[in-house]
């Protein structure tokens, strides 16, 4: 999952000015039997990729969670990047 995230953010470089980075992650599930630890815990290789494409700390990320209904046809990790946001 750390390669195929690293590679989709660097298909989309970006440049952050200095301070945190705020993005939301949504989550939508295969089933509803994912818990709140699982799919957190889904997101270290998720954040390792992007912070290694974008050449930045992950610890500047500042995630807020958010945690939809299963999609059985869909499931997925949407997020969403505000850097205009830091501080």
């Amino acid at each position: 999952m750390k390669l195929a995230c690293r590679q989709i953010a660097a298909a989309q470089p970006v440049s952050f000015p200095a301070g945190c980075i705020a993005l939301c992650v949504t989550f939508y599930p295969p089933n509803n039997r994912w818990d709140f630890d699982a799919q957190v815990s889904a997101c270290k290789a998720l954040f390792d990729g992007i912070a290694d494409a974008w050449g930045v700390n992950d610890r500047r990320f500042r995630p807020m969670m958010v945690f939809e209904n299963a999609d059985k046809h869909n499931p997925r990790v949407e997020i969403t990047l505000y850097p205009e946001n830091n501080s």
